[in-house]
């Protein structure tokens, strides 16, 4: 069961404790649409509900995550952001 699946929508972005990795997890059989956007936005799958991106020094997570979340929320996709990832 994936993260999404336990809070109910359809995609957690979120920053695993211990990391620089940001994950986007996606409901467990997500539409195909949705995994599209998610690497569009340049969050690479990384396994069947799991999408991983792992910024590069200068990279402005905030402001990269707040388009992706903005652009999910704009599709009407059910978003989790994880506070820490957004400005």
């Amino acid at each position: 069961m994936s993260l999404a699946d336990q809070e109910h929508v359809d995609v957690v972005i979120h920053r695993p404790l211990g990391t620089d990795a940001v994950h986007a997890e996606t409901r467990t059989g997500a539409a195909e649409d949705l995994h599209s956007t998610l690497e569009a936005l340049g969050l690479p799958r990384h396994s069947t509900d799991l999408h991983v991106w792992q910024p590069h020094p200068g990279d402005d997570v905030e402001a990269v995550m707040a388009r992706a979340a903005a652009e999910l929320d704009a599709d009407e996709y059910d978003v989790r952001t994880d506070p820490h990832l957004m400005p």
